[in-house]
């Protein structure tokens, strides 16, 4: 159709049909009213229960057939040309990503998505920064919006309960995640506080609570029930790829594909080695210092390159606590903590989780600071966790951690609650193979050492 046809086009009933559709998966959504520019719902939240969930689906299906309807191609009664030109381009793209919706919802991979990226956490708080502040009704649209946080997060912990009902749950790895991203919202200083309203208000402070409340739940029900390998199996991968990529791939083909790829390219480096050492016999050896970085680099391929990490992390502030319990959620094998003293409570149920989910936990502190007001050391003994009290005259004051024997915390932060609220406090977190070796070595000692 010519641009000139396009300009003259007139809506079709399709269009009119596509319309609707939206009007009414804004009414149901209302943050994606808010997303697509849609007024009307600015104070609302969806509840992200089942009953959400279905509700999308059933519209989504009325859509379907409507379109079926329209189209005269799945019609052999209607003897009339509904669609144009466009009309079919919109149809074959609609089907093509309303079956895949449903698809996904039949796999009820709507009702147990939590990730760290796109699922309703991260939907509620972006959506709360998507909304202007100017005004008072701007303002009375947040400070409706926040209070109906409590009941939408309430509605996606029955969705993702009735998932683990079936066998469905997150990675751990992204259940650590997304408790880190409530706690940062329950926080103080929390995004929330930002929002034009009073940081204090009702409102904002039960949203926190919500927030707060969730991740506890996470933390506490979910997580234990979470896989820890991050692999999501073929058959969902397939069904991923085709929703990111927009068509189906053979992942079979798309592998081998890779391979061959990499065979060209090393087969292509020698030969330019070959021609430039031909041409120039002092190309020689720079030429094979080039060769030798591309086989390394291509040799790399396919196997699980090392991810670097290092971070910083000071206090007064929720920085350092926040780090350490991301830290305790996502181990896998082995926590080993060498602190001073310990004495906040929530490290302490940190470290108790860890324990009773599977993770083998070591413990060492100093003799004398376990009898300090408020320490947790005796708490941590009578919950099973392996602990040993140094046994010299002197102070065991060291302060590090170490996480799957890869990670290493290390600084002055004691586990106390005052490091965090009044201290000028420091944690450094490094993967950094030869320091963790030589930590990992004098906890070993120590706890030797330490042996009653």
């Amino acid at each position: 159709m010519s641009s000139e046809q396009t300009a003259k086009r007139q809506p079709s009933l399709l269009d009119a049909s596509c319309d609707n559709f939206v009007h009414d998966l804004a009414e149901l959504s209302p943050t994606d009213a808010t997303a697509w520019g849609i007024d009307g719902y600015e104070g609302e939240l969806q509840d992200f229960s089942p009953e959400y969930f279905t509700a999308i689906a059933d519209r989504t299906r009325e859509m379907v057939a409507d379109l079926d309807a329209l189209d005269d191609t799945t019609d052999e009664s209607d003897d009339e040309d509904d669609f144009d030109d466009v009309d079919y381009v919109t149809a074959a793209v609609l089907r093509d990503r309303l079956c895949l919706d449903l698809d996904l919802h039949h796999h009820s991979e709507d009702v147990r998505c939590l990730n760290n990226i796109a699922s309703p956490v991260q939907t509620i708080r972006d959506t709360l920064l998507l909304m202007p502040q100017d005004t008072d009704e701007d303002r009375d649209a947040i400070r409706s919006r926040l209070s109906k946080v409590k009941t939408s997060l309430a509605g996606y912990r029955s969705s993702l309960e009735e998932a683990a009902s079936h066998g469905m749950v997150a990675p751990h790895r992204q259940i650590s995640e997304v408790i880190v991203q409530c706690e940062r919202l329950a926080d103080a200083d929390s995004m929330l506080e930002s929002l034009g309203l009073d940081a204090d208000s009702a409102e904002v402070q039960q949203a926190k609570e919500a927030f707060g409340e969730f991740s506890d739940w996470l933390s506490n029900d979910l997580q234990p029930q979470a896989p820890t390998k991050d692999a999501v199996g073929r058959e969902r991968y397939e069904r991923f790829s085709k929703l990111f990529v927009g068509d189906s791939v053979d992942l079979d083909e798309a592998y081998e594909w890779g391979l061959d790829q990499v065979r060209y390219l090393r087969n292509r480096a020698f030969d330019l080695v070959r021609d430039l050492t031909l041409s120039d016999a002092a190309n020689a050896l720079p030429a094979l210092k080039w060769l030798e970085q591309v086989i390394k680099t291509l040799d790399s391929v396919g196997s699980a390159p090392r991810v670097e990490h290092a971070s910083a992390h000071f206090s007064p502030g929720e920085s350092c606590r926040r780090k350490i319990r991301e830290l305790c959620r996502q181990a896998r094998s082995s926590v080993d903590i060498c602190v001073y003293t310990i004495s906040d409570d929530r490290l302490s149920e940190e470290i108790v989780a860890c324990h009773r989910r599977g993770v083998t936990v070591r413990v060492i502190s100093d003799n004398e600071k376990q009898h300090d007001e408020g320490s947790d050391i005796q708490h941590l003994i009578a919950q099973g966790v392996p602990l040993r009290i140094d046994d010299s005259p002197y102070h065991m004051h060291h302060k590090f951690a170490l996480f799957d024997g890869r990670l290493l915390l290390n600084g002055s932060f004691n586990w106390t609650r005052s490091a965090s609220t009044s201290n000028e406090e420091n944690l450094l977190v490094i993967d950094h193979p030869q320091l963790v070796s030589s930590y990992a070595r004098e906890f070993d000692e120590l706890w030797a050492r330490f042996a009653r």
